[in-house]
């Protein structure tokens, strides 16, 4: 539905290189990065509001690249709302409305604000808002121009935690009432899993790894896009044996653990902290990796405790609190730490 061909653009000493996406029709694609990636830049010259070096932009097979804005069908939603302080909520919708010359109006605003849930605001003025408000506010303006494509630049980076998980949740339920093709940008990786149908993580003006949220997560294709994404433990080894799977032996702690993957002399292995169990006991199970631990921190993370735990090397396990409490967890307490084969990654160096 939408393709990027080649995409290359200097800004100063920062440039994209050759980016290449493929976006479907009625996907939630998600481009995950930190700051300073040129994630809003590449959603900016996809808008047509900067023109490109090289390569070129299709949508539903015609090239746009040349397209000025106002021909593309995007809209697009900042994350500082971008509203007119002097207009009301009724009248900042319909700009967009009113400068195409749309006809019935009053009955589109009203229609998109009651499915946004900002009906009762459609009286007021932005600064009479909250920071949640304005940006339903926001979203209400760029859908309500029935968009091909709707693109959102950190729509929720000015909103605290939990007005954010509340937008998250209203984001969802109108992707799936209007089927939009929806390009978000963020550098929330919670924000990426929760939302993304597909995830193109960049770094540095390029993209290191496109592909579902499970996937970014578990299956990352460098040691960059694991750290981005929370995997947590992260250790460099080296293939010391091979029978039935894998053994790779670590640097940190100078220890042995299986793996299912293959692996080719110096690797970089993640294992997430949600795959790793434990007891206070061994006991049986199909996990091949097992060792004695102590733990030296236990983290209160909110919905999960985090706990820190010596092996020989230091492995961080997500736990429930009331994991915490069964087992009687404590600074200086030996557990005994198990997680399976398959869930040890490799990233071939």
């Amino acid at each position: 539905m939408i393709k990027i061909e080649n995409i290359s653009r200097r800004w100063g000493d920062f440039s994209l290189k050759d980016i290449d996406l493929n976006i479907n029709e009625g996907e939630y694609f998600v481009i995950l990065g930190p700051t300073g990636a040129g994630k809003t830049l590449l959603l900016e010259l996809l808008a047509g509001f900067y023109d490109r070096d090289t390569g070129d932009i299709y949508r539903h097979g015609e090239k746009i690249t040349s397209l000025p804005p106002q021909e593309r069908d995007f809209s697009f939603v900042y994350q500082d709302y971008m509203l007119f302080p002097h207009m009301k909520v009724k009248e900042n919708i319909a700009y967009g409305l009113k400068v195409n010359g749309e006809k019935d109006i009053d009955r589109k605003v009203r229609k998109i604000a009651i499915k946004i849930g900002i009906s009762h605001l459609l009286k007021r003025r932005p600064m009479n808002l909250s920071g949640g408000e304005r940006q339903r506010v926001s979203i209400a303006r760029a859908l309500v121009m029935a968009p091909d494509v709707l693109l959102l630049d950190e729509p929720f980076g000015s909103v605290d935690y939990r007005t954010a998980k509340k937008l998250r949740s209203i984001m969802k339920k109108l992707h799936r009432k209007f089927d939009c093709t929806t390009i978000h940008v963020t550098h929330d990786q919670e924000e990426a899993m929760i939302l993304g149908d597909r995830i193109a993580v960049m770094r540095n003006g390029e993209i290191e790894q496109i592909g579902p949220p499970e996937e970014i997560m578990r299956k990352p294709v460098s040691r960059f896009v694991a750290d981005f994404v929370g995997t947590e433990n992260i250790f460099h080894g080296r293939k010391c044996k091979e029978e039935d799977g894998a053994l790779i032996k670590l640097k940190e702690g100078d220890i042995t653990i299986h793996t299912t993957e293959r692996v080719r002399g110096k690797v970089t292995v993640t294992i997430r902290p949600e795959d790793i169990i434990l007891a206070e006991e061994k006991f049986e199970s199909s996990a091949r990796n097992v060792f004695k631990g102590t733990i030296k921190k236990i983290t209160d993370r909110g919905n999960f405790h985090e706990v820190l735990i010596d092996v020989g090397l230091p492995l961080i396990i997500y736990v429930t609190k009331q994991s915490v409490e069964d087992l009687s967890l404590k600074r200086g307490k030996k557990v005994n730490v198990m997680f399976k084969a398959s869930a040890v990654h490799v990233i071939n160096e």
